[in-house]
């Protein structure tokens, strides 16, 4: 995190400097590349994407290659008019590799620079399922010589009429070669090539500057997105055993202090039956006075010795389950948004008193974009995350079945989240409940079972660090 804002900290300066002199093409084409760099610092890849136009081809074949082409034609003088080939290769609708390729020669027409990017990407594919044939027979997935089907997409009708010709226009014949490569591939039937409209094609992408709308929705369905929460340090994943501290330990040393809207939360009743020192703070959390009575409070167990863990649970809305919080809140999206920011506002005001702390939210939801909840974050160092499954949890929907939404926990303790992730963090559910069978507002209560794990957690955090 600290590397990040040093980075943002130079682009800021750069564009900063940039503007303090007169400006000119190349400035502009600087700060143009700088504040792309700025907004897009989080961007991710999702694999696979979730894209339905990525997953038109719903065959889920397991021995095809999917692969988008596309070329511009002689588009700029610097490069002596030399077409640019794009290629977009993918593999179960994942992304495996792009290309942006400068031809090797002066096209004489668009039909030629699409001929010269279609022979590269089919190229590039022979090769990948040489490599995917044989991984897949070592996985067992396919027999030993079962071939893997390349499956190519191309916006240039004429490129494609002239490979499905019989005899080659007298005007082709300088790239008899390439033709004669493609037809002898699509004769034995490793090769399929079809018609992709313009708009749909992602190897646009890598061949020309699109407008913002379009080059968004493309990046998009090849499955790049800015996450809705934060991206953070930990990565777990393999399996980790599961290092459950014994309730002795649990009883000698923590203290839980949570922050949450309901007086009679799991957390609190868990901890009364560990016989583990419990604070809880539900109503007007914003007040001062609140706030100096559980610094008391903090200062009071500390001094007897005891580890203190801050937890705080954020409401997932700007709704009702505010009301809690604030004796005149009700259910307006902009009240509640007022008071939901000023309960961030003091959320570090509790965090920064515990030994340890954590902070959950939905995975997805979107108060993890907003600036408050980024603050919080960053100024209590809450630098590690784990995802849990409320199906692992024992929550269930009305029809029986476990809810499979999940949460995501922030902490300063990694010892804090591994507990976690390993008791809950994967789910092994054959089917979850449907939408209509969740009621949402009670899958923001802890179950017991949740709860125990958050109070083991904070005794590691407290042993581990």
């Amino acid at each position: 995190m600290a590397q990040t804002r040093h980075d943002i900290k130079l682009y800021l300066s750069l564009i900063g400097s940039l503007q303090s002199k007169p400006t000119c093409g190349a400035d502009n084409a600087l700060k143009s590349v700088l504040r792309f760099l700025f907004s897009d610092r989080h961007l991710l890849l999702r694999l696979p994407s979730g894209s339905e136009d990525l997953t038109k081809d719903s065959s889920g074949l397991v021995n095809r290659i999917h692969i988008w082409s596309d070329a511009s034609h002689a588009p700029y003088r610097f490069n002596a008019r030399k077409g640019i080939s794009g290629e977009v290769m993918c593999y179960q609708n994942a992304v495996i590799r792009t290309v942006a390729k400068q031809q090797q020669a002066v096209s004489l027409s668009s039909c030629e620079s699409e001929l010269f990017a279609i022979q590269l990407a089919a190229q590039d594919s022979v090769g990948m399922s040489k490599f995917l044939q044989r991984f897949l027979f070592g996985m067992g997935a396919i027999e030993e010589f079962s071939p893997v089907d390349i499956w190519l997409e191309s916006d240039s009708m004429s490129a494609i009429q002239l490979l499905g010709g019989v005899d080659l226009p007298r005007k082709s014949r300088h790239v008899e070669i390439r033709i004669l490569w493609l037809k002898s591939k699509l004769e034995d039937g490793s090769l399929k090539i079809h018609h992709r409209y313009g708009e749909g094609n992602c190897a646009d992408l890598f061949t020309k500057c699109l407008p913002t709308k379009d080059f968004l929705r493309l990046r998009a369905v090849l499955g790049f997105e800015n996450p809705e929460r934060p991206i953070s340090s930990l990565v777990l994943l393999a399996e980790e055993s599961l290092a459950v501290s014994s309730l002795k330990e649990v009883r000698g040393g923590v203290a839980i202090f949570e922050v949450c809207c309901s007086e009679q939360s799991n957390l609190r009743m868990m901890c009364e039956e560990l016989d583990v020192v419990y604070v809880g703070v539900s109503a007007n959390m914003q007040e001062d006075r609140v706030l100096k009575a559980f610094s008391q409070h903090v200062q009071h167990v500390k001094s007897a010795g005891l580890w203190v863990h801050v937890h705080i649970s954020t409401p997932c809305t700007f709704g009702s389950p505010l009301r809690h919080f604030h004796d005149d809140a009700d259910d307006n999206n902009s009240k509640g948004g007022e008071i939901w920011r000023e309960i961030m506002t003091h959320a570090t005001g509790y965090l920064k008193q515990g030994n340890s702390k954590s902070f959950e939210l939905p995975t997805h939801n979107s108060i993890w974009k907003k600036e408050e909840t980024k603050t919080v974050i960053d100024e209590n160092k809450l630098n590690h995350e784990c995802a849990i499954f409320l199906c692992q949890t024992g929550v269930q929907g009305t029809d029986g079945n476990p809810v499979g939404k999940s949460l995501t926990f922030c902490s300063t303790s990694f010892s804090f989240c591994k507990h976690l992730h390993g008791r809950f963090g994967r789910c092994r559910c054959a089917v979850h409940s449907g939408m209509s069978s969740i009621s949402y507002h009670q899958t923001g209560f802890y179950t017991k079972k949740l709860a125990k794990g958050i109070i083991h957690a904070a005794a590691l955090a407290m042993k581990r660090g």
